[in-house]
């Protein structure tokens, strides 16, 4: 008989509930895709707060706007981020 850790099994049945909830699966025509991709790419942030609605739980920085452009507009780039403790970097890099 396999002992279960009750804590480890009570948070992955939270975590399991999270990701069902993060995610989502609706049927969607591909001009319906092609359509709302051409209202969010213009702004990062509203790109990032739509597809990732369970990272961006406040809104982007500055910081983070300017370091997506310089990474859009450039196909080669050498970049380096130096940003504060909590300030998002794994989020948004």
């Amino acid at each position: 008989m396999i002992k279960v850790n009750k804590e480890l099994w009570k948070r992955w049945g939270q975590r399991t509930t999270w990701i069902q909830t993060a995610t989502f699966c609706k049927q969607v025509t591909q001009a319906e895709i092609d359509k709302r991709r051409r209202e969010i790419e213009p702004s990062y942030t509203t790109w990032f707060e739509f597809l990732f609605p369970h990272y961006a739980k406040s809104k982007c920085a500055w910081y983070h706007v300017r370091m997506a452009n310089l990474i859009i507009r450039n196909k080669k780039i050498n970049l380096l981020n130096e940003i504060f403790r909590s300030g998002g970097k794994s989020v948004h890099v």
